[in-house]
């Protein structure tokens, strides 16, 4: 999953499920016009789930960017 923004700056992005964090874009802010991939594994199982992620920004208002979720 690729975040960033081309014209401002992004905080961190987290995933979490259930409160357990599965993923995040690291650990500072990102400058404008960068972007970072980051990935994490959600086990499906064999029968496959519903997942409910839950995705949270660092900045101060809470704000998060994605610019793609590949699956």
């Amino acid at each position: 999953m690729p975040t960033g923004d081309p014209l401002t700056d992004s905080g961190v992005t987290t995933v979490s499920e259930d409160g357990t964090v599965l993923g995040r874009s690291g650990d500072d802010s990102l400058p404008s016009r960068a972007f970072v991939w980051f990935s994490f594994a959600l086990d499906g199982g064999t029968n496959g789930r519903a997942a409910d992620l839950e995705i949270t920004g660092s900045k101060p208002n809470g704000l998060w960017r994605i610019a793609a979720l590949v699956v």
